[in-house]
């Protein structure tokens, strides 16, 4: 049986080293790597006897720490300084750091499902192509789109895009963020969601949520690809399903906390999720 948004509830939640902000997983357990507000990379193991965060070794970044991919034994982490960052698992050490990667803010990196490329998206708007075992870049793709910016009372971007995930297949690019904000102190924009054939650039999907506001800051697959997952918030935090077939929510849901990432395990029945002083995870039965 497949597992079922509607059966929904709460497993754990536990405090956090300062604002944690990227995650990912390490396939078939319950550790994860986060990125955090103290500009650390940490390990954090949900299933051990007394769970600990540890913190990754070496320069590594000069401001928070927003997004972790897990590609293989390498993890890639991005951040506000514009930086990329390769850490090897095993020993917890820095491998390399790409100064400048972007000319802006990293909101997202994300691993191919083979662990071979990561994509990184920043607020100068490009989506950039990395080699994981040399730190090359392979393409620069520029995407416009979820772009919010108001040149008279901010000279940053407000929105843009937050999330980026491959799908099972690789065929198909999902990319989240928020639609057109009305108040610049305030994230009042509708999460929108874009699914693109990447190799053709023709986008397939979209959706915005009417009720829940705020940033779409990390977008998941289901394994299968039955369903798209969509978690982050504005002052408080949703997560939203999507069945792309259909183009339509099959369910949304307050979080309890501005959701800065999450990650599935690998039959898509449990979510963990990292946000404003909380880690925490949800289980879903099957349907």
């Amino acid at each position: 049986m497949a597992a079922d948004p509607k059966q929904l509830k709460i497993a754990k939640n536990v405090g956090s080293q300062g604002i944690a902000f990227g995650l990912d997983r390490v396939p078939e357990s319950d550790r994860i790597y986060y990125g955090s507000s103290d500009f650390k990379v940490y390990e954090y193991d949900f299933g051990a006897e007394k769970p600990e965060s540890k913190a990754f070794e070496g320069e590594g970044h000069r401001s928070y720490v927003t997004t972790v991919a897990l590609a293989g034994k390498t993890v890639v982490s991005g951040s506000y300084d514009r930086r990329l960052v390769w850490w090897d698992t095993e020993t917890r050490k820095q491998i390399r750091i790409v100064a400048d990667a972007h000319k802006k803010r990293i909101r997202r990196v994300a691993a191919s499902p083979d662990g071979k490329l990561v994509a990184s998206v920043s607020d100068d708007m490009d989506v950039k192509v990395w080699d994981v075992a040399t730190g090359k870049k392979l393409k620069t793709l520029e995407s416009p789109v979820m772009y919010t910016w108001d040149p008279r009372q901010r000279r940053h971007s407000i929105g843009g895009i937050r999330s980026l995930t491959f799908s099972p297949d690789a065929k198909q690019l999902a990319v989240g963020g928020i639609a057109k904000i009305g108040n610049v102190d305030h994230l009042d924009g509708k999460s929108l969601v874009h699914v693109f054939n990447w190799q053709t650039a023709e986008r397939t999907n979209q959706l915005a949520h009417e009720k829940h506001k705020g940033l779409v800051e990390t977008l998941h697959f289901h394994h299968e690809g039955r369903w798209l997952l969509g978690t982050g918030g504005a002052h408080g935090g949703f997560l939203l399903f999507m069945d792309l077939a259909k183009n339509e929510f099959i369910r949304a849901d307050d979080a309890k906390m501005h959701v800065h990432e999450s990650v599935l395990n690998e039959s898509s029945d449990t979510i963990y999720a990292v946000g404003t002083g909380k880690l925490a995870v949800w289980e879903m039965k099957a349907g």
